[in-house]
């Protein structure tokens, strides 16, 4: 599953966590319950608000962050996450996107399925999203 944190629309300001549908999604917890606390289950937590985004702040150069966690289990689970700055939306300093999924995923398909899942947040950029190089 694919998730956007940022800005969705000139009209909605504030950074959120949104699905494909534009929709704040709610999680499963570990004891069946089910919360809308995203920061508690995507290992990123807050610092998905700017602090997946790259230096120096340059517009549509990207940063890929991959990493996995155990989350209280014995499997094994990957999170991918792709961020750059971005002020399409929301002008005041440190406005971000970030795109997250919970697989492992190479840069380039994340944009990719970002791109496919969120068209109306791609349809408000003006520059081209630069892909980091990841070695490996």
């Amino acid at each position: 599953m694919i998730f956007y944190f940022g800005c969705w629309s000139k009209e909605h300001i504030g950074h959120y966590l949104y699905d494909a549908n534009g929709l704040r999604p709610r999680f499963n917890r570990r004891d069946g319950g089910v919360t809308d606390h995203w920061e508690t289950i995507i290992p990123w937590g807050f610092n998905l608000d700017g602090g997946l985004t790259p230096l120096p702040r340059v517009f549509g150069l990207a940063a890929f962050h991959q990493l996995h966690s155990f989350a209280g289990s014995r499997e094994e689970k990957w999170w991918s996450a792709l961020s750059w700055w971005d002020s399409s939306a929301d002008t005041r300093p440190g406005s971000s996107s970030t795109f997250i999924m919970n697989e492992k995923e190479s840069p380039s398909m994340l944009l990719a399925l970002a791109r496919e899942k969120f068209p109306t947040i791609f349809a408000r950029f003006d520059f081209e999203v630069a892909l980091p190089r990841v070695d490996g």
